[in-house]
């Protein structure tokens, strides 16, 4: 549900939630470049991710991004 979600973001976002991830990634370090794919959460990154980034050292990393967008017909229902 559209608005569930958007709900869920707005209070996190007001929270400054840091969820819990349910994994961690193994040989980040084996790695130069990363891609980070994400939905625009209320016009940020979901806390989930702040999580994510907090958790790793990213330092000599690049890190390449996809945000992705609803559409504001989606939006609107």
């Amino acid at each position: 549900d559209y608005q569930q979600t958007v709900a869920i973001s707005r209070q996190e976002l007001a929270d400054n939630a840091r969820p819990e991830l349910k994994s961690q990634v193994e040989g980040l370090a084996d790695y130069d470049v990363i891609y980070l794919g994400f939905p625009n959460w209320c016009g940020t990154m979901p806390m989930a991710l702040f999580t994510f980034l907090e958790s790793y050292d990213f330092s000599g990393k690049k890190l390449r991004l996809s945000v992705l967008m609803a559409a504001v017909e989606l939006a609107a229902r």
